[in-house]
């Protein structure tokens, strides 16, 4: 059972690392306890008071950053507002050197100075942006649609494409795309079974590409990662080794395809997958 000298031993020495595991891992007994939701109360109250005191370059103080977003986005622990606007604002800081990372937070914020700087300069940037056409500018209010709060399905023309061979390949079932790792498996189930990298990428990761069988309730079959054609660096590799193995702990296969141009075409595609798969 966890008490609250745990989590608040760790708050005085600062391993924010330990409370947010401890968080993740008792979740429930939080809930249920007056006396330990008060408890983690007092830790986000310290790590945000202390917040401006770590140096920007802290990939380990932007990794607690994140791992907090994952578990109020995924209800697992609801920030005060006020706290929310100040993780958004530090997660932006944090990841200014990546305009898309830094763009994909601050859009949730697009009032603050600083998230609006960034979501301008994104939008500025981005590839095959044009300015809007005349008659664009004519219409009713009403009838053009704001799209700041919204994300596109696909980051990439590539992965739309490799969405809709899937999809013909797979014509019984369902394929849905970039599924967060946490709504696939039971973390009560799995959490022991896993490293603490692999259980901090739980609740980061997502699958390209999940089969769900329309016969069985919709129990996700297969779990799918196409290649890229980019090149990729030793994050990227580390983080696809961290996926690879949270799939095998759960009893299934992370499927890597090649890159869709290795293929001859897309007969070829879908007999390579179902070699894959044993069909």
């Amino acid at each position: 059972m966890l008490s609250q000298e745990e989590i608040l031993n760790n708050v005085k020495t600062e391993n924010w690392d330990q409370v947010l595991l401890l968080i993740k891992e008792h979740i429930n007994d939080i809930r249920s306890d007056i006396l330990l939701s008060h408890t983690v109360g007092i830790f986000v109250k310290q790590f945000f008071e202390k917040i401006d005191e770590y140096p920007l370059h802290r990939h380990d103080i932007t990794d607690n950053l994140i791992t907090i977003w994952y578990l109020h986005t995924g209800n697992i622990y609801t920030l005060p507002y006020s706290k929310l606007e100040t993780l958004i604002v530090q997660i932006v800081k944090r990841k200014r050197h990546n305009l898309k990372e830094a763009y994909d937070y601050a859009k949730h914020l697009p009032y603050n100075k600083l998230c609006a700087q960034i979501i301008a300069e994104y939008e500025g940037k981005k590839p095959g942006d044009k300015s809007k056409k005349p008659e664009e500018n004519d219409k009713p209010k009403e009838m053009i649609k704001n799209t700041g709060f919204i994300k596109q399905l696909f980051e990439t023309d590539y992965e739309k494409k490799m969405f809709h061979i899937l999809k013909s390949t797979f014509d019984s079932f369902q394929v849905y795309p970039n599924i967060p790792i946490c709504e696939l498996f039971e973390w009560e189930n799995i959490k022991k079974k896993l490293s603490y990298p692999e259980q901090d990428y739980f609740f980061k990761g997502r699958i390209k590409f999940v089969v769900f069988d329309r016969f069985t309730d919709y129990t996700p079959m297969y779990f799918i990662e196409p290649e890229s054609s980019f090149l990729k660096d030793p994050e990227d590799i580390r983080k696809d080794n961290l996926k690879s193995e949270i799939v095998k702990k759960a009893g299934k296969i992370l499927l890597r395809l090649s890159k869709l141009e290795d293929y001859k075409n897309q007969k070829d595609f879908a007999d390579q997958i179902r070699l894959q798969i044993g069909q």
